[in-house]
């Protein structure tokens, strides 16, 4: 249906990435692929950015495993990061965002990753970007 706007919601944790579309306002799937230590053991004390591609991958392997093309997104929403304190809402990704979570001067974590993510995935699909802070 033309009218439907899919949207991927995206959470990086330490050892998970949990990622759903939405059509609309109802979940479509929800997936929850969790990363085994093998997996991850590359990236053992390497900045969590480090990890930016392996998990674009593993989401874009679920889509499709799930006949899912990435052009029907409409929107890309990932977790935000340990930035600096904002008021809670939806936030677009800019370049100002990226740099405060590449210099993770408020720590590193899995959440950082949020913001590229659905940037990254965001430009592939012609789609809008953005980040949720809680």
């Amino acid at each position: 249906m033309p009218d439907e706007f899919d949207i991927l919601v995206i959470n990086p944790g330490s050892t998970s990435t949990k990622f759903a579309v939405y059509r609309d306002a109802e979940p479509f799937f929800v997936v929850n692929l969790r990363h085994t230590a093998e997996e991850l053991a590359p990236f053992r004390g390497k900045p969590i950015l480090e990890q930016q591609e392996f998990r674009r991958q593993k989401i874009e392997e679920e889509l499709a495993k799930r006949d899912y093309r990435i052009s029907q997104l409409k929107a890309v929403v990932g977790r935000g990061g340990l930035l600096h304190p904002l008021a809670s809402g939806t936030y677009c990704v800019n370049d100002q965002m990226l740099e405060e979570l590449r210099r993770a001067e408020r720590g590193e974590h899995a959440a950082n990753l949020g913001a590229f993510l659905a940037k990254t995935i965001a430009d592939e699909a012609g789609a809008r970007h953005s980040s949720s802070i809680r």
